[in-house]
């Protein structure tokens, strides 16, 4: 079920622009993984917006249903879209961020606890997965053995860069490249993408920015746009080298879409993070 937020989107009452934007990307994000949230979840997403409840007791209300005999009956992908919509929605409000692994692994943790048995570890098999940006075939995903180490490279390089002074179209281009970075190490088993998407919003509040789309808020969504399609993929086997696409799939889609048609400008924007080259060639960059 796609909800329908856009009488919020225009509010005046504090905070309720900002709660619907915040359920519109947490649901968004289940698409990722072709989820769909039940009616009662886009009911109480809607209590929480208009003020009747806070983000806690809206989680709390979720998880207490699949408790319940009719919540257990309830098909698994969409409990697992409820709850998990639920908890991103309430971790991408507060305040808390820091730019390390532990952090990256803990909010998959606390976005996964009690949905995958593997929540919040990192994954000790190897994987490929076909996409379908690369026609089917798969990312060059970090090897198990090296996940640890890879994931210490990336936030101990990204530490050190300086984003003070830099034009949009260059901080949208380093960002996009962190970040699709740490979603191609793939350090789960499962919940990659949402657990990256959760991440990476973390660490744009964490800079000033939202994710609502206005200059105060974020990168534009043209710039942004522009930026994925100087992304480039590279399949493992493809008789071709390159190959250029456009995406807000593969990697995280910041601000996801909650499934409405075309809004105002100042809807959620979309940051792409679709630089998926093999992690050799993308560190000797």
């Amino acid at each position: 079920m796609n909800p329908d937020f856009g009488q919020y989107y225009e509010a005046r009452e504090p905070g309720r622009r900002e709660r619907a934007y915040g359920w519109a990307t947490a649901i968004g994000l289940q698409a990722v993984d072709g989820l769909k949230p039940s009616a009662a979840l886009i009911e109480t997403a809607k209590r929480n917006i208009e003020g009747k409840i806070t983000a806690a007791e809206a989680r709390r209300i979720v998880d207490a249903y699949y408790e319940t005999k009719l919540g257990h009956d309830a098909p698994e992908d969409e409990r697992e879209a409820d709850k998990v919509a639920a908890r991103i929605n309430q971790i991408i409000h507060l305040p808390s961020f820091r730019l390390s692994p532990e952090y990256f692994i803990g909010i998959h943790g606390k976005i996964f606890e009690g949905v995958y048995p593997h929540a919040g570890t990192i994954r000790q098999v190897d994987l490929t997965k076909k996409e379908w940006v690369l026609n089917g075939e798969s990312v060059h995903y970090e090897a198990s053995f090296f996940i640890e180490k890879s994931l210490e490279y990336d936030f101990g390089k990204e530490a050190k860069f300086k984003y003070k002074g830099l034009s949009e179209d260059a901080f949208v281009e380093h960002f996009a490249s962190f970040v699709s970075g740490i979603w191609q190490i793939h350090p789960f088993r499962e919940g990659n993408t949402r657990a990256t998407a959760v991440f990476a919003i973390k660490y744009l509040r964490s800079k000033g920015f939202g994710t609502s789309g206005t200059r105060s808020c974020g990168p534009t969504t043209r710039t942004c746009v522009s930026a994925s399609r100087r992304r480039r993929f590279r399949s493992r086997s493809s008789s071709r080298s390159w190959s250029t696409v456009t995406t807000s799939n593969c990697g995280a889609a910041i601000c996801a879409s909650d499934g409405n048609t075309a809004r105002p400008s100042r809807t959620p924007s979309r940051i792409s993070t679709g630089a998926v080259m093999s992690r050799k060639s993308r560190r000797m960059s």
